[in-house]
């Protein structure tokens, strides 16, 4: 959404049984476009993310872009999930979702027919729970993220 449209959305989406939801940013807010969190299940445990602008952090608009310029599945760098109370270490996967039958054979095409994000998210300390031999001391590793340096460790 381009930030010319913000009151218009926010408006609808106020009138549409949420009066209360507001636009939130977590970094950076003189970006032209917003990339506006609309819809997140299970609501109950992802509190304060409706409304969220997660275009206006780094990691996570980059992987954003990276998304719907290629048309492809696209994972962030390591980053802290908004709803995650302990501030483990996390990724936001995002898929785009494009209009049916539009042209997106290039990046522009792709940009134009984008109806919207949807993403899932991956909390490190979840997936190694599940792992027998990394909850028995068993098997000791690092995780690494090569951009911004060590993600989690066991």
């Amino acid at each position: 959404m381009q930030r010319s449209e913000l009151s218009a959305f926010l408006a609808a989406e106020q009138r549409d049984h949420a009066p209360d939801f507001a636009i939130r940013q977590l970094v950076n807010n003189s970006h032209a476009d917003l990339f506006v969190v609309k819809f997140i299940e299970p609501a109950a445990n992802n509190k304060g993310v409706p409304g969220l602008d997660i275009g206006s952090e780094p990691l996570r608009r980059s992987a954003i872009q990276q998304a719907i310029n290629t048309g492809s599945p696209t994972v962030t760098g390591a980053i802290t999930l908004v709803q995650d109370n302990k501030k483990s270490p996390g990724l936001l996967l995002f898929v785009p979702v494009y209009q049916n039958e539009a042209p997106i054979d290039i990046p522009q095409e792709r940009r134009a027919a984008l109806v919207g994000l949807a993403s899932a998210r991956i909390v490190i300390a979840d997936i190694l729970h599940g792992m027998p031999d990394v909850q028995s001391g068993m098997l000791d590793f690092k995780i690494i993220d090569a951009s911004i340096n060590l993600v989690a460790q066991r």
